[in-house]
């Protein structure tokens, strides 16, 4: 029993490992996004700009950041469906060995 429990145990570790490495892109991108919120928070007042400028370097930054994400997000998604032969399951149409065929 020790042996299996060992072996679900190594189980669950893989799986919570792909699963974080599945959800790792929107969380850095969120820790990102939430990051520069709070700086620029915090550098507006000490420059002391006008409203005006405050409100467009806020949406500015927005933008940018939620470009920059839809990038990543795409990259990632590129990568993701380009395979080579030697990724390929013999088996199957898709590119990822263990994973659904589809």
């Amino acid at each position: 029993t020790r042996d299996f429990k060992e072996m679900e145990l190594g189980s669950i570790t893989r799986k919570a490992s792909e699963l974080f490495e599945d959800f790792l892109t929107p969380i850095v991108i969120t820790v990102i996004f939430f990051a520069l919120k709070y700086m620029f928070r915090f550098l507006i007042p000490l420059e002391q700009y006008p409203p005006q400028l405050a409100v467009t370097i806020l949406i500015t930054r927005t933008v940018v950041v939620r470009l920059a994400s839809l990038g990543v997000v795409i990259i990632s998604l590129y990568g993701a469906a380009q395979c080579t032969d030697t990724d390929r399951d013999p088996t199957c149409h898709n590119c990822i060995k263990g994973k659904a065929c589809w």
